[in-house]
């Protein structure tokens, strides 16, 4: 399909970058339409293939296929005019967060603003939560925790052989801000864990051998099947941080505290698809995979969630995200500048 964008030249420039970073050929990106004429000489290359007051001719011009209407643009003109082609010739049209999350797998945080959240406010939303639900975290997490106690208590005499305590609790915030303990096996150095909160780094030296290894498996995340069983966590959902560093990331990304509308997870979506966050950067780009889960949450996803991440574990490799463009906030302060990345996902991202 030939898709061209209605809005800014930011949000322009970052979906073209991030098509070409993600090869998806079913869209063929032609080019940008500015809503209006005024201003677009300060911009530089590329320049617009037209404006807004002259759609119908652009579109006929450049046989568009697709329209994605930016945030930033008067929506009833722009369909007004579609509506009027629509007999000569048609053309589809789609929101952008809406083509974002249809391709990519995640919501442009960047080019939302609260308006979004009408999705979790209609009344045929289901959030997670249900017995059902919960039925289907109990079951795997002891399904789970069966299966891999011998690992785990092997590694717990490993630990315990290399010094000091197996087992390590840290507060984290989980659903509706509340706080609870997370249990973890130990895999840094006692005096190490009583140290500001902060994020771990690759080569992080407060990690143990033992505990390196722990952590290339994942090991050490077993003892949270305890939270799951206990009801602190669910199977699948947000990954919970830590009280300083949540209150960081809700001063500085848009949304940040929307991910505490579900319970965190011992895996998630944001997880399989971009690895561990070391960074507020890396925190933005799982917030934008957060969110659509949030909205797309259903036990098919969660099933399907917990079999790539069996195959990621399997492989031995972790998510591996491209590096998605900056662009420039499209919100009120306190803002992300961070559309976050993805990988293709028309075909996978919906149950």
């Amino acid at each position: 399909m030939r898709v061209a964008i209605v809005g800014n030249q930011a949000s322009a420039i970052s979906l073209m970058q991030e098509l070409e970073t993600c090869d998806v050929p079913q869209y063929d990106f032609i080019g940008w339409v500015a809503p209006e004429r005024d201003g677009h000489a300060e911009f530089p290359l590329p320049t617009p293939i037209g404006f807004a007051g002259d759609l119908a001719c652009v579109v006929h011009d450049h046989d568009i296929d697709l329209l994605i209407v930016g945030p930033d643009v008067p929506r009833l003109a722009i369909f007004d005019e579609l509506l009027v082609m629509a007999t000569s010739h048609p053309v589809r049209a789609l929101e952008l967060s809406a083509f974002y999350e249809q391709v990519f797998g995640h919501i442009p945080v960047a080019e939302i603003n609260s308006a979004w959240f009408q999705c979790t406010m209609h009344p045929k939303f289901r959030p997670a939560g249900s017995s059902a639900q919960r039925a289907f975290d109990v079951v795997v997490a002891a399904c789970v925790g069966l299966v891999f106690l011998p690992i785990l208590l092997v590694s717990a005499l490993l630990i315990k052989l290399d010094g000091g305590p197996a087992l390590y609790s840290q507060r984290r915030i989980g659903e509706s801000g509340r706080s609870f303990w997370m249990f973890k096996l130990r895999t840094m150095h006692v005096a190490s864990e009583s140290e500001p909160q902060q994020w771990c780094a690759v080569e992080d030296a407060r990690i143990t051998g033992v505990g390196n290894v722990l952590r290339r498996l994942h090991l050490d995340e077993l003892p949270q099947l305890y939270n799951v069983l206990r009801g602190d966590m669910s199977m699948v959902g947000p990954r919970p941080e830590q009280p300083a560093i949540v209150t960081q990331l809700e001063d500085r990304l848009a949304f940040y505290s929307r991910r505490h509308l579900i319970k965190p997870g011992l895996t998630g979506w944001a997880q399989i698809r971009c690895g561990y966050a070391r960074s507020e950067s890396g925190s933005a780009r799982k917030l934008c995979h957060d969110l659509y889960y949030l909205k797309h949450q259903s036990l098919a996803l969660d099933l399907s969630i917990l079999v790539r991440t069996v195959v990621t574990l399997a492989s031995a490799r972790s998510a591996e995200p491209h590096a998605s463009r900056l662009v420039g906030p499209s919100l009120d302060p306190p803002v992300v500048d961070q559309l976050g990345p993805g990988t293709p996902a028309v075909a996978e991202a919906l149950p």
